[in-house]
């Protein structure tokens, strides 16, 4: 029997710091945060209104506006191509997709672009589907609608969403360390496995 591998994108598949911090640098110019401690505060759990609030200074008014801001201005194509495949990854897709099912489960707003970038990478071969939350439909639901995962599936991502995503799924569920999260944070949502990147899954699969 054929597995399913349910695969978040950002911080899983590719490296998008560049693209999420250059972005916070341009919205909020007046910030002395340096890449390197932006990101430390988002490992150690800090979300992005609470960043806004502590270290910059900002009130509700205009977290909202930063929020708006942001979501118009992220997935600009420009800033996409700054992300970068994780080291290893394109190898690891082209071994896996002869033997496993890849989905792409993803929480990007503009399904065109997600699709456009995984073609832009050479990976659109490797995968069955690609799922777009569009921010209006959870991962799960989103999973669902398109089809019916078994036990032995796997759902591999940075996030706690990705976890819990996974276990309301019923699929076994690893937890990826290249992402925001440190790896005590991402345990508190207790998935089956944490690896140090999605490559070491090949094992389990």
């Amino acid at each position: 029997m054929t597995r399913t591998l349910l695969l978040d994108f950002d911080g899983t598949l590719i490296d998008s710091r560049r693209r999420l911090y250059g972005l916070f640098r341009e919205l909020v110019p007046s910030s002395d945060l340096s890449f390197e401690q932006y990101w430390d505060l988002k490992r150690q759990g800090l979300s992005q209104p609470n960043l806004l609030r502590d270290k910059c200074g900002m009130d509700p008014d205009q977290i909202d506006r930063f929020r708006l801001d942001w979501m118009e201005r992220v997935e600009d194509p420009d800033r996409l191509a700054l992300d970068q495949p994780l080291v290893g990854v394109g190898d690891f897709l082209e071994r896996v997709a002869g033997r496993s099912r890849l989905v792409l489960v993803t929480g990007r707003q503009h399904a065109d672009r997600a699709r456009d970038q995984i073609g832009h990478l050479g990976w659109a071969a490797y995968f069955s589907l690609i799922l777009v939350t569009a921010q209006r439909k959870a991962k799960a639901s989103l999973v669902l609608s398109h089809l019916t995962p078994s036990p032995d599936d796997w759902m591999v991502g940075d996030s706690g969403e990705d976890i819990l995503a996974g276990r309301e799924l019923g699929v076994k569920t690893a937890g990826v360390l290249t992402g925001p999260l440190s790896p005590d944070r991402l345990h508190t949502y207790n998935p089956d496995t944490l690896l140090k990147d999605v490559t070491e899954i090949e094992p389990l699969i």
